[in-house]
Parts: C-alpha cells; structure tokens; sequence
C-alpha cells in the first residue's frame, strides 16, 4: 500500500513539474516609445533573453528611420526599474550610432534600412521584479531637461519570471525615458 502512494505522488509531483515547464520561451517584445512626438519603431533583439543581472547583454537594432543617422547621432539603452516613480537602475549605455562599434558606417539616409550589433552592453547588478529596458536613437539637444530628441525608440517591460508587459499604461515608462535623461544630462 505505501509503495502504491509513494509511486502515485512521484507520479504526480513529476506531471506537475512537466506541466508546469513552458513549452515556447517568450521573447521579449518592444514596442513603440509612448513619447510625443512618436518616434519611429526600432526592432530590438537582445540575448540572452531576458537578460542576466551583472552580466553584458547583447543588442541587434534595427529598422527605418524618417531622419538621417550621422555621426552626431546616438545610440541609448537605459534599464530602469518601473515602479512609480521610475528610476533608471544605472547611467545609460550611449555610443555613436554610426562609426563606432556597432559595425554601422556612417552616414545613413533617411528612409534607409540599416542594423546596429551591440555586443557588451552591461546589464545591471540587480534586476527589480519588473523593469523596462528603452532603446532611442536620437540626436543630443544640449538642454537637460530634454537631452535628446529621439527620432527612432523602443522599449520592453520585462518580469524576472521571463514575461513581456505590452501596456505603457500600466507602467509609466515615458517618465522613465524623461528621468533617465534627466538624472543622466551628459548623453
């Protein structure tokens, strides 16, 4: 009898943990930057996917922009922690969109498409439960209250369980982007 009930809860515990298991990993999805006036629409891809807490994360954008990309165009990637408020969880990443290491030559004309690889971005020591990442292409404005005027921009809500939140709603990103920028004036 005893050996009957260990094998059925083995049994059980183990379709429990099988059905518990995910069949298909869920991608991040980026979406359109909730700022106005709406910048056009990056596609991101990033690996690891979700990212790892303290390790670099490799980025691939790509897309079409109505603006051209040329060497005072920069690239920003910002992680920040969603929470209300928001706060960005380090200093963005910032480089030269073009002619630097993201093997993109420069300049690139409007209406072009065009792909940057970013292989090291450093992923921060500690990931809240959610947070977002943000992806701009832009141009820097000198003022910092609004340090750059993004002409390309996505961003992804990511939960530590690996689900995406698609609704800008329910987190106050556009004030994440705002206060990134703003708590980090010198992109």
């Amino acid at each position: 009898m005893n050996r009957n009930f260990i094998f059925a809860f083995i049994l059980l515990a183990t379709l429990s943990m099988v059905n518990a298991i995910p069949l298909q990993k869920r991608a991040a999805q980026f979406l359109p930057c909730p700022i106005s006036p709406a910048p056009d629409l990056l596609s991101v891809k990033i690996n690891p996917d979700p990212p790892i807490a303290g390790k670099s994360e490799s980025f691939t954008i790509s897309g079409k922009l109505h603006e051209d990309i040329t060497p005072a165009t920069l690239l920003a990637i910002a992680f920040g922690d969603v929470s209300n408020p928001p706060n960005p969880l380090e200093p963005p990443f910032v480089m030269p969109a073009c002619g630097g290491k993201g093997e993109l030559s420069c300049p690139v004309k409007a209406g072009t498409s065009f792909t940057i690889k970013v292989d090291s971005v450093p992923v921060p020591a500690f990931l809240p439960p959610v947070y977002g990442i943000g992806v701009a292409i832009g141009v820097p404005t000198g003022n910092p209250k609004d340090p750059i005027t993004a002409f390309g921009c996505a961003y992804t809500i990511i939960s530590n369980s690996g689900a995406t939140g698609p609704s800008p709603d329910s987190y106050p990103i556009a004030s994440l982007v705002t206060d990134t920028l703003d708590a980090h004036p010198t992109i």
